[in-house]
């Protein structure tokens, strides 16, 4: 897992994080230890330090045919190396399994109630992390993001950015299980996502809870579920795949 920096160094602000098998394009690089990139996906900008980055000669995009869901050791030519969810992995190493983790093929993993309450379940929590894409510190919208890869689906790693995909769903009791919602500030900018467990109960990683948790939802906004202190106010619910 690599942080993927707004600016060379270390001292700038984390903008996602690139798991092990994900793919970029090299931008710029120099001299320096850094270089920056662009994924194939999700076309996220940033840079990562050279030593994490391995080039390929092969210019095909990996076609992936599993996913890692909870965390596995990968064994390296110089020592292990520890994947998280979300991350892809090759047929090979799908064969491999241990009792923290399952290795699910794509294939037989399709969208619905069951399989996204896994996934969301296994994140509960998380702390919140600026940036993070894994249990290990997640934020919003790297909640979101790491939830849809494991259904094909590559988001940038923005709340606001991620509003711009799927339809909007007009009214809160015909949520469903795997809906984003995305709320505002008083500028009425975008600056929150979670995912709805169902019409009435959200998962989301948030500053106020200081981790990924399940709060009440309804058309006004979040309500923490222990305080009972309104923490976001709702703008649109959109639906990026619709349950058989």
């Amino acid at each position: 897992m690599a942080n993927v920096m707004k600016e060379p160094g270390h001292r700038g602000e984390v903008h996602t994080q690139f798991l092990y098998g994900d793919e970029a394009v090299i931008l710029e690089s120099n001299q320096s230890q850094w270089i920056q990139v662009e994924s194939l996906c999700a076309q996220t900008r940033g840079w990562v330090l050279r030593s994490q980055f391995q080039t390929s000669e092969d210019d095909t995009p990996m076609r992936p045919t599993h996913i890692l869901l909870g965390n596995r050791s990968l064994e390296g030519d110089h020592s292990p190396q520890m994947l998280v969810s979300g991350t892809y992995l090759p047929a090979s190493e799908a064969l491999h399994t241990d009792s923290l983790s399952e290795v699910i093929a794509l294939q037989d993993f399709p969208f619905n109630e069951a399989h996204s309450l896994k996934i969301l379940k296994s994140f509960l929590k998380a702390p919140y992390r600026w940036g993070g894409t894994s249990i290990y510190g997640v934020d919003c919208s790297g909640l979101s993001k790491i939830f849809y890869k494991f259904y094909g689906i590559h988001l940038p790693h923005l709340a606001a950015a991620q509003m711009e995909f799927g339809t909007v769903l007009d009214f809160l009791p015909n949520g469903q299980c795997g809906d984003l919602a995305f709320f505002e500030d008083a500028q009425q900018e975008i600056n929150h996502v979670g995912i709805l467990l169902n019409n009435h109960q959200i998962v989301h990683a948030s500053e106020s809870n200081g981790e990924v948790a399940v709060d009440y939802i309804d058309v006004e906004g979040i309500t923490n579920r222990h305080s009972g202190v309104r923490t976001h106010r709702l703008r649109i619910i959109k639906r990026l795949l619709s349950t058989p």
